[in-house]
């Protein structure tokens, strides 16, 4: 029984789950929401997940809880396994950088814009993949393909 016991005592130690601090830019509903529900699917899964983010002049703002030690030194504190935060908005890495934690990952609340997709590999053709800038009801001509697939072209060039 007491074999029994410790057994269940040390798996319950290696059961624990990973914390994660999650940077989540307010520039938007969507993104929010998307920060919202990985944070969700997170903690459905057993880890502890809090999220911080920004308000209003993204810049501003980010200076200020960089600059603000109480903060930092209360997210230190809490010793993140990983964060998380969205690609475009490098306050999350700052943050991240400042606090710590090393093992970070980048999220998207939109498509891969061209610029970032191409280090990781991803294949962004504009003939097929709609701009970020483009609604589900946008129409695409053909001279606009024609245009952006110049502009694909020309980038590429230029690396």
């Amino acid at each position: 029984m007491l074999l029994l016991s410790v057994s269940f005592v040390l798996l319950a130690v290696r059961c624990d789950g990973y914390k994660f601090l999650i940077y989540s830019p307010q520039i938007g509903h969507s993104h929010v929401a998307f920060f919202g529900q990985i944070a969700d699917a997170l903690v459905d899964a057993g880890h502890d997940a809090i999220m911080i983010g920004t308000a209003g002049n993204i810049k501003p703002h980010c200076d200020m809880q960089l600059a603000d030690k109480k903060l930092m030194d209360k997210l230190r504190e809490e010793r993140f396994d990983v964060g998380i935060t969205e690609t475009f908005n490098m306050c999350g890495y700052a943050i991240f950088h400042k606090i710590g934690i090393r093992t970070h990952i980048s999220a998207f609340a939109t498509n891969l814009v061209d610029v970032l997709s191409h280090p990781f590999g991803v294949a962004n053709n504009p003939s097929y993949v709609p701009g970020i800038t483009f609604t589900v009801f946008s129409l695409v001509s053909f001279s606009h393909t024609v245009y952006f697939s110049y502009g694909k072209v020309h980038s590429m060039r230029e690396e």
